[in-house]
């Protein structure tokens, strides 16, 4: 979705441009702030979900630098629209609680402004992992930083075009370990992976250890072999690493852990309400699950007997139908509404499920 949006505004003819990004929330964030210094006209809109995702912090930090951005319908909601300019500025604030989109997107242009720009994070940063990835990214390709605990400046700048090898997803890899975890024994190797300290969610090594699963690691791939060590009781703060939230929740109770998860109050701005989706999918396993409804949620399925025909509700989203896809090592079978949303992320997902052994149907458009 990126991809073609980037090739619609390079060949951009139109006196307005209209650019549709459907799902893809990190496609409304980072060209929220292309298009404000981009020469042109622009309407960028998408689905009706992306008109609930708020995007008011990202462009109220963009309008204090001149930029010219102004909602069509909802205020602080898409769709936008967008008068590119040169932009002036030499501060902004920014709330690092909210989401490290918002700071990744207007990182990615600090060079090219006038003045560069100084940008303090306020609160608690989340995601501060994607932070750095963008920074690293950003020094790759030529650009100079100076970093702090809550300030980040970057000077007028120009990138320089390098090439650059692109390390597998391990958001991505995680669902891989779920089903290392629920199998009585693995030997698998996934190629096109390795550690590279880059990515926050390489930590879902570290947690699955808990789960009986150990990685080691080389230098194009990970190879996976079982512990036997499963843990009664997990807890983690995932303030840090929200994309495997989903994974290790569907893995306790597929485990049988009790857990105790922090740290989730960003999940409810993702392509679904992910935080709601944890209560409600894993309660049809018939685990009653507790959460404070802001950050936290917790369960005990030690003596859980699950239930059974499981029909999983995705709420168009690619992380829960990936995330209980797993559920088949335990249940044996398990139907996931839209299975087609996978291939927002991870287009082969079904393919490769079946490669390694599973059986995968349509059945009245459900899998």
């Amino acid at each position: 979705v990126l991809e073609k949006a980037i090739n619609e505004i390079a060949n951009n003819h139109s006196e307005i441009l209209e650019i549709n990004i459907e799902d893809c929330g990190t496609a409304m964030r980072f060209l929220t702030s292309v298009l404000a210094i981009t020469k042109g006209e622009f309407i960028l809109t998408g689905s009706d979900r992306m008109k609930q995702r708020p995007i008011q912090f990202l462009v109220d930090s963009l309008n204090k630098v001149n930029a010219n951005i102004s909602y069509l319908e909802n205020p602080g909601f898409p769709p936008l629209r967008i008068s590119g300019s040169e932009l002036n500025g030499d501060s902004i604030s920014i709330d690092g609680s909210v989401s490290s989109q918002y700071i990744s997107s207007i990182l990615m242009i600090s060079p090219l402004l006038k003045n560069g720009l100084k940008i303090i994070l306020e609160n608690h940063i989340v995601s501060e992992p994607y932070i750095d990835l963008t920074l690293k990214m950003m020094n790759h390709f030529g650009i100079q930083f100076q970093k702090t605990e809550n300030c980040i400046v970057v000077t007028p700048q120009k990138y320089i075009a390098k090439d650059i090898s692109i390390n597998g997803d391990w958001s991505s890899v995680s669902y891989w370990y779920e089903m290392a975890a629920f199998s009585e024994d693995v030997d698998l190797k996934i190629h096109g992976i390795s550690k590279t300290g880059f990515q926050g969610d390489e930590v879902i090594a570290t947690i699955f250890e808990d789960f009986g699963v150990k990685t080691t690691f080389y230098e194009n791939y990970i190879h996976f072999t079982k512990t036997g060590n499963v843990v009664d009781n997990f807890e983690f703060d995932f303030s840090n690493h929200p994309d495997l939230a989903l994974t290790v929740a569907v893995c306790c109770a597929g485990l049988k852990i009790n857990c105790n998860l922090k740290g989730l109050k960003a999940l409810k701005d993702k392509e679904s309400n992910r935080f709601a989706a944890i209560v409600s999918e894993i309660g049809k396993l018939g685990i009653p699950v507790k959460s404070d409804e802001i950050d936290e949620i917790s369960f005990n399925a030690k003596e859980i007997i699950f239930e059974k025909n499981i029909l999983v509700n995705t709420f168009n989203d690619h992380r829960i139908a990936m995330a209980f896809a797993p559920l088949a090592c335990i249940l044996k079978e398990i139907k996931i509404e839209e299975s087609e949303i996978v291939k927002k992320s991870y287009s082969n997902f079904w393919e490769d499920l079946k490669n390694l052994g599973f059986k995968i149907g349509i059945i009245e458009n459900k899998i």
